[in-house]
Formats: C-alpha cells, sequence, structure tokens
C-alpha cells in the first residue's frame, strides 16, 4: 500500500444517557477497533514514555490535533468521536474510538494495525509533530520501531495552515516518491459518515458500531466497484498535468530569463530555507517580537477558517468561532501597522494577506532575488516531479488491482470445482453468479485500463466521477452457464 491518511472526525460524538450503552455491536472489532484494546495500548505507551501536556506547537501556530496527552472530557459525552484511516484512494481500513480527544497515541495504534501491509506514507495533519513523538516512542517500545519505516507526509491543504518551513520539510509536495497523494482523503470520508450523526449520537453503544460498520462497507463497496475508472482517470489527469506543468515552467524561463541551472539552484536554495532562517534568528528586540506574533497570528486566523465548519457542527461554535477571528484579525492589523512605523517592511492588508495560502515573509530569508519568485518556481519544480512519481504508482497500482480481480476469480473456480455433487445447488448457484460477475469487471478493468495507458481517454471520461455502467446490470445476465464455461 502507498500511503495511508489518518484524521479525526468530532463530529461522530455519542452521549453518556444513550439507552444500552453497555451492548457491544454485532460488528464488534471488524471496522471499529475493540475499546478495550485501543484503551489497553494507550495506557501501555503512556506508561512507557513521559507524555508531554498540552497541545502541540508548530511554529507560532497551535493545534488541537497535536497532543500527547489529554484526560477524559467532563461532559455528556461518551464517546467523542472516531479516529479513522483510509487509504490514498479514499477506501476505509481501519477506526477507532476517541475518548480522549485527538491525542498522538490513536493514529500510533491504527498505524501499528496497517504495519503489516507494508505502508510507504503515513499522512497527517499533524506529521510535523507525530513523527518526533513516533520517534521519542520507538527508542522505549522496540516493538515498535519498524513504523519508523513509514515516511511521514504532512497533508497538502493543512500545510497551509502550518508555518512555511514546517510546509517546505514535510508537506506533501516536497516529499520523494510521495505522487499526487493528498493525504486530505479522510475528509471525503469524513464528510459522508459525519450525515449519520445527527442519529448515532442518540444510539447505544452496539447500534451505533453497528451503524457505522454498515456505512464504512457500503462506502468502501462502491469505490472498490469504481476502482478501475479511478486508476485510469488518475493516469490520464496525471499525464496531461506533466504535459501543462513542464509548459507552465518553460513560460515562466521565458519569463524570467533564466536557464535550467539557475532553476536547480533555486529549487536548491528553497530546499535549505528553514535551515538558514534558523541561523539568522538573533535576540528578541521588539522588531523580531512583532514579526513573531505577525505570524503567529495569521497562522492561528488561517487553522481558525479551515476548521470552521470541518470540526464543528452547531452555530453555537461556529459563532465562537468567527468571534475569535474577528479579534485576532484585529490584532493583527495592528501588529502590521505598527511594525511599517518601526520599520520600512510593508505588508499587504489583512484580508489580502490572509488570500495568499503559506504567505512566504520578506524577514525570513535574504538573497538577492524576489522569495516569491525563487518559490513559484520551487513549487512548479515539485510539482513536475509529483506527477511524473503518480505515473508509475498509478501504472503499480493498476497491475495490482488486476491481479486481485484475477486472484479472486480464480479461488472461486476453485471453489466450484470443488462442488461437483449436487448436495449444495443454492451455494454451487451463487458461486457462478458471482464469478460472472468478477469475470465482467476482470474484462472492464483491463478495457478501462488499456484506454488510459494508450491515451485514448477523453477529457469527459476524466472528469466523469460515476460509472455508468453498473455492476447490477451484469448481474441481471449472469445466469448464462455458457459464460462461465467460456471463462
Amino acid at each position: 500500500m502507498h500511503a495511508v491518511s489518518v484524521d479525526g472526525n468530532r463530529k461522530l460524538y455519542r452521549f453518556k444517557n444513550a439507552s444500552g450503552s453497555a451492548t457491544k455491536g454485532l460488528f464488534d472489532g471488524t471496522f471499529l477497533a475493540r475499546d478495550e484494546e485501543v484503551s489497553s495500548f494507550v495506557a501501555q505507551i503512556q506508561q512507557a514514555t513521559k507524555h508531554t501536556p498540552g497541545k502541540g506547537m508548530c511554529g507560532s501556530s497551535q493545534w488541537t490535533a497535536a497532543k500527547e496527552h489529554s484526560g477524559k472530557s467532563a461532559s455528556k459525552i461518551d464517546e467523542e468521536g472516531l479516529e479513522i484511516a483510509v487509504c490514498r484512494h479514499g477506501v476505509l481500513l481501519r477506526a477507532l474510538n476517541m475518548f480522549r480527544g485527538e491525542i498522538y497515541a490513536y493514529p500510533l495504534y491504527l498505524q501499528k494495525e496497517l504495519s503489516p501491509s507494508n505502508v510507504s506514507f503515513f499522512c497527517s495533519d499533524v506529521a510535523c509533530k507525530y513523527y518526533p513523538y513516533l520517534e521519542k516512542v520507538s527508542n522505549k517500545c522496540s516493538e515498535l520501531q519498524g513504523l519508523l519505516e513509514m515516511h511521514p507526509l504532512l497533508s497538502v491543504m493543512h500545510a497551509k495552515a502550518h508555518s512555511w518551513t514546517c510546509e517546505l520539510k514535510w508537506g506533501g509536495r516536497n516529499q520523494e516518491g510521495a505522487g499526487n497523494t493528498i493525504g486530505e482523503e479522510v475528509e471525503q470520508v469524513n464528510s459522508f459518515l459525519s450525515r449519520a450523526a445527527i442519529s448515532t449520537k442518540y444510539m447505544s453503544k452496539g447500534g451505533r458500531t453497528d451503524m457505522l460498520t454498515v456505512l464504512a462497507m457500503g462506502w468502501n463497496k462502491k469505490k472498490m466497484s469504481n476502482m478501475d475508472k479511478i486508476l485510469a482517470q488518475r493516469y490520464a489527469k496525471a499525464v496531461q498535468r506533466v504535459a501543462d506543468d513542464k509548459l507552465k515552467l518553460e513560460e515562466l524561463k521565458a519569463e524570467l530569463r533564466i536557464d535550467d541551472a539557475v532553476i536547480q539552484q533555486w529549487v536548491t536554495e528553497v530546499q535549505h530555507w528553514p535551515e538558514a532562517n534558523s541561523s539568522l534568528e538573533g535576540e528578541a528586540s521588539r522588531e523580531v517580537i512583532l514579526k513573531k506574533k505577525i505570524e503567529g497570528l495569521y497562522l492561528s486566523v488561517m487553522q481558525r477558517k479551515h476548521r470552521l465548519y470541518r470540526q464543528t457542527d452547531s452555530n453555537k461554535r461556529r459563532h465562537k468561532l468567527r468571534q475569535k477571528i474577528a479579534e485576532e484579525k484585529a490584532a493583527l492589523s495592528s501588529a502590521i501597522e505598527e511594525l511599517r512605523e518601526q520599520t520600512d517592511i510593508i505588508l499587504p492588508a489583512v484580508d489580502e494577506l490572509l488570500l495568499t495560502e503559506n504567505f512566504v515573509w520578506s524577514w525570513t530569508y535574504l538573497g538577492p532575488t524576489d522569495l516569491r519568485t525563487k518559490k513559484a518556481i520551487f513549487d512548479q519544480v515539485m510539482v513536475i516531479r509529483r506527477m511524473q512519481e503518480e505515473e508509475q504508482i498509478v501504472v503499480q497500482e493498476m497491475r495490482r488491482h488486476l491481479n486481485s480481480l484475477i486472484g479472486v476469480a480464480g479461488s472461486l473456480k476453485t471453489l466450484l470445482l470443488d462442488q461437483s455433487n449436487g448436495a449444495h445447488c443454492g451455494y454451487h448457484s451463487m458461486l457462478r453468479r458471482r464469478l460472472s460477475v468478477v469475470n465482467a469487471q476482470v474484462h472492464h478493468t483491463k478495457a478501462s485500463f488499456s484506454l488510459a495507458l494508450h491515451g485514448e481517454m477523453t477529457s469527459q471520461d476524466m472528469l466523469s466521477e460515476d460509472r455508468e455502467e453498473q455492476v447490477s446490470d451484469v448481474e441481471d445476465t449472469s445466469d448464462d452457464d455458457n459464460d462461465i464455461d467460456s471463462s
């Protein structure tokens, strides 16, 4: 498996006073991990390591999900939400109930559970803080040292709300071998599962577990039935993006009148910006304090705007967030004005500043060329490299998906041969029907992959999201014995 993305969903909580709270569901441990196993693991980790209380900081920015330890909530809520793991195509893999907020031990448990799948990248919203925590834990718990082989990846959109040095070091666009892995795939799943939050928060413990598991099974069934088209579209888009982005880079080279040697030099400089910036930090004068204050307020407002609708499910909580955003924007405006009076540094107005994702501050690095120009060239080069990697990654995923379907068909044929007598006619008929459906999927998958690899997919095919041919159509015509015999 190439990448796994992990994130929390605070909307799927459950009240303590819900009826039948002590009952377990029929699907307990199937999709949602058993609470006692998770609690035992968390206690083991916290006993082995000296945890640091409080929220994690990224530069001047504070993240609620970046915590090593958190106490049990004293509210009327039992389960405070879910921690969910998905693959880079959005297929649900595993989840667990959160009882102590989004602490590091929860994604660590999911990472341990998924480690047998040979995951290359582990994506998180706070990878910059989680990976040092993983290193500390693995030093105390030798059985977890194998998890360090998974490369950390900071999700692309959340990286915009981190410090710029963090985005350069940990961001998904800058990780070699990551391809077009976004790291935000859980957000799509959260928007689907959160629809059930209005009812699951009043359910019993077992009823909520079964409801969420059934929803996950339905989501995965739809994803897997469309996986051939998803991979074909992804490959075709990657090929198109490489051509388009190379053209954009050539236009930038012509506009700036630079060659490949200069581009490589700028890319190297940008990659070393975090180290250069740390060496330029001096004594904390009033000017330095103002600069740090501006950076912190900018990041804080960006974070609050990002989670305004993602982590809140009530107008009351959103109103409080909007009030805090207004207060911080006023403080940011005052700090910018004070810095302008003390120095010759001129920054954009607050609203214009907040429209710029991952703003590069003029005082972070000294160089002869404009910082934004170098960063723009760097970003363009990174996009081209990631898309070139994406082509190779998707081809490997195509091969694995097709081999998986062929393997399922082979297993079904073996089961059919074992059912030689007529004692289980119903089971025999069901196997034949299923084999016909799988053979049709193999045929359709080969056709989709062939069109994508030979560049014959149209732009409409690349943009479409829904499959026109439903498996149910195949099943209705799958009773013909000749189709099975010929396969």
